[in-house]
């Protein structure tokens, strides 16, 4: 769709070296009026990196999108259904790596980033009072995270094959 919007604007019949900040600026703002920021963000970024490719070619001097700032966007909350779920569960459950598909329930179970489960250690599970502690998070800060009896089989059964810390 981005690609097909760039070749059939307008500005697309102008030479690369012909293109300025307006012009650009004008597609961006086109595009942000139905709504849809993300896509107009989506567009400039692929502009810039085509127009840096350009001067590194020696085609251009400048880059014209330089000028314009991207759309400040909301992140979004996502979350599944109970139909998406159950279907989720039922794929990972078929996983044929244990290890894939521990890692992605552990993360579902204790809603831990992969950074967070990736670099758990046995010496921060509390087994007894079900509890994980994250020494430090993304914000930098320490966490106690609760498990649940389905994230504690998880752990109990990979600590019983496990060679590392």
């Amino acid at each position: 769709m981005l690609i097909e919007y760039i070749l059939t604007h307008k500005h697309y019949k102008k030479k690369i070296s012909k293109i300025r900040m307006s012009d650009i600026q004008q597609i961006f703002n086109n595009i942000s009026k139905d709504g849809k920021y993300a896509t107009a963000n989506t567009l400039l970024l692929t502009l810039r990196t085509i127009f840096n490719k350009a001067i590194k070619c020696g085609l251009i001097e400048n880059n014209p999108t330089l000028g314009i700032e991207k759309h400040k966007l909301q992140a979004r909350e996502r979350r599944l259904s109970y139909d998406e779920m159950g279907r989720f569960l039922q794929v990972l459950c078929g996983e044929a790596s244990v290890l894939i598909r521990d890692f992605a329930l552990l993360a579902l179970y204790t809603g831990a980033g992969k950074s967070n489960v990736l670099e758990m250690e046995w010496d921060n599970i509390d087994f007894e009072r079900k509890i994980w502690h994250i020494p430090k998070t993304k914000n930098g800060k320490a966490q106690n995270i609760p498990l649940t009896d389905e994230a504690m089989e998880i752990l109990q059964a990979r600590k019983l094959i496990s060679t590392s810390k």
